[in-house]
């Protein structure tokens, strides 16, 4: 396993000859900063750009994308028009603070890549434009998401991930791979579970779908039929300690005596059995061979 979306004033225009040639793909090298002047501006490096769908900025090893925050006193983010971002290995999207709530990057209608052995500092997505978030692998230190969109985990280590109690977010959130210290589910928010390992989750509404092969409540195995979906905190599926086997074969255990883990009463919480993408076999097989190992 490996290991951890905002509506902006400015619409740039085509920028005039005299910056040089005009492209719409923007690559940040080896000590190269782009920052939010850069981007007002449309150019870089004396190569003017368009900010539309077709922009796509590689922010490459040693290259950083530098702190964009609020724009025109506009906390409602830099409007990136739905470009593409790709933290290729080595690169960075540069948070300025420690604090999310003092100063951030912060973007909105942007689709960003996160990459093997990429970063991401602390990141404030925002606005009513949907956004896309892939976390393939690499690190990001603290992103909320307070918008519309889309994020997808397939690996990389996360240490805080969440958005803010907006009633309009509908925040989707799909976990395949990576560790996450600590997430944040609520609103009208939702969050798939198919595989990885979380630390720490606080719910305070939202819905928490579970997809695995093995579901345990308070210790004892809950037969369930493939593809049947059960609502588990309400009425008889109501639980303290809920654990199982999710679709990749990780174990996930959600204790609510564990001052880490909360769900609330308002978060709804569904579990489907579904086929391992591990078939057991393989999993057997794949243990076995651990041990031969070992035991050599």
């Amino acid at each position: 396993m490996n290991y951890p979306i905002f509506t902006g004033l400015l619409t740039a225009a085509v920028a005039c000859s005299c910056y040089g040639s005009i492209t719409n793909t923007i690559n940040i090298e080896n000590g190269q900063v782009l920052g939010v002047a850069d981007l007002a501006a449309g150019t870089f490096n004396g190569t003017s750009f368009t900010i539309n769908s077709s922009l796509v900025i590689n922010i490459n090893d040693g290259g950083t994308m530098g702190s964009v925050d609020e724009y025109l006193g506009d906390w409602s983010g830099f409007s990136l028009s739905n470009a593409t971002i790709n933290i290729n290995s080595g690169g960075r999207l540069e948070g300025a603070a420690d604090q999310i709530q003092l100063s951030t990057t912060i973007l909105s209608r942007a689709r960003i890549n996160l990459n093997e052995n990429g970063s991401i500092g602390n990141l404030l997505i925002r606005g009513n434009g949907l956004s896309t978030l892939n976390l393939y692998g690499g690190i990001t230190d603290q992103v909320v998401v307070d918008s519309p969109g889309f994020v997808r985990i397939s690996g990389g280590i996360h240490h805080s991930l969440g958005g803010f109690a907006q009633a309009h977010n509908e925040l989707t959130t799909e976990i395949l791979d990576g560790e996450i210290y600590g997430i944040g589910l609520r609103g009208n928010d939702r969050i798939d579970l198919r595989g990885g390992r979380i630390h720490s989750i606080g719910a305070v509404g939202g819905t928490l779908n579970i997809f695995g092969d093995e579901l345990i409540i308070d210790g004892i195995a809950i037969d369930l039929a493939l593809n049947e979906t059960v609502e588990l905190n309400t009425g008889i599926f109501d639980f303290d300690v809920l654990s199982g086997t999710l679709e990749d074969g990780s174990f996930f255990e959600f204790d609510q005596y564990r001052e880490d883990i909360f769900i609330g009463a308002t978060t709804n919480v569904y579990f489907t059995r579904t086929v391992p993408t591990m078939p057991t076999t393989a999993i057997f097989a794949s243990g076995l061979i651990a041990l031969t190992k070992r035991r050599r």
